[in-house]
């Protein structure tokens, strides 16, 4: 047994109606759909330690229940409900593992970027002062020594931040601030979730006032997130069956492999293999 990056708890929250502890698992790369249990989907051996797994469990999840329970109920939530759960959603864009692989693909242009700028100030310096121009092509030659030796090895210190599950606070923030609405389903579909249940149009990022965010937090609701303005603190609208559908698209688009739904279904694995390059935002 692993360290699960998608806690129990959340995923008991799609589990089928009937079967209490299972949920329907759906696989990117193919084969029949089967019913999973929970306790065994969603993590990875020394995805990260027992300490950290311990934490997230104490300082995220336990936390942000009565959050989750209040808006499954269609109360509103106090400021520090609403504020547990921007941060319960925050870690898991940071606890998955298409945080890993996003951070192990942007890292090599990070440190391309960083080296231009020293580049940059080289010449800026060597134009501006007396400068010795074979010591300036030697440090030049050394500069893209180090360029090519982290970009085949990343450093500690740049592998530690990308796999850690902890939100900047002004992540945390931005989300809190952005008008929320939970959408919910009566049917006939409803919501899944995956293994990146937290979704957002990484063009945007989150403090554009483009960005949106969506989350399933049970198989009948979702809360969206975004900067249209809103009557409320909270606003609890029906999910048309285009609601459904778009939001359900953005989870098929993000996740890394699996899909987990309340029922058998043969839409789902369709989801997969029509994956849209590009997803319609909601506006209100």
């Amino acid at each position: 047994m692993g360290q699960h990056y998608v806690p129990r708890r959340y995923l008991r929250r799609f589990q089928c109606p009937r079967r209490e502890g299972l949920v329907w698992l759906y696989d990117r790369n193919g084969g029949q759909a089967r019913r999973a249990a929970i306790s065994k989907i969603a993590q990875e051996a020394d995805f990260y330690s027992a300490e950290i797994e311990a934490a997230l469990n104490h300082q995220i999840e336990i936390p942000s229940n009565p959050a989750f329970e209040k808006l499954l109920n269609g109360q509103d939530l106090a400021s520090d409900d609403r504020f547990r759960l921007a941060l319960y959603v925050a870690t898991m864009m940071k606890r998955v593992p298409a945080n890993r692989l996003r951070g192990t693909i942007m890292a090599p242009s990070a440190i391309d970027s960083t080296v231009e700028e020293i580049r940059r100030e080289l010449y800026q310096y060597a134009s501006e002062h007396p400068v010795d121009m074979s010591l300036l092509d030697r440090r030049l030659k050394e500069i893209e020594c180090v360029q090519s030796k982290l970009r085949d090895t990343l450093p500690p210190s740049v592998l530690e931040q990308i796999r850690s599950p902890w939100p900047s606070p002004e992540m945390t923030e931005i989300i809190f601030e952005m008008s929320w609405r939970v959408l919910v389903s009566q049917g006939p579909s409803y919501f899944l979730t995956s293994d990146n249940p937290a979704f957002f149009f990484t063009a945007f990022g989150l403090g554009n006032q483009e960005s949106e965010i969506s989350f399933p937090l049970s198989s009948t609701h979702t809360l969206h997130a975004s900067w249209w303005p809103s009557a409320s603190e909270i606003e609890f609208l029906p999910a048309t069956p285009p609601i459904v559908k778009e939001l359900n698209r953005r989870q098929a688009q993000s996740a890394t492999r699996f899909l987990f739904y309340c029922e058998a279904a043969t839409w789902v694995p369709k989801l997969f293999r029509h994956v849209p390059e590009s997803l319609s935002r909601i506006t209100w």
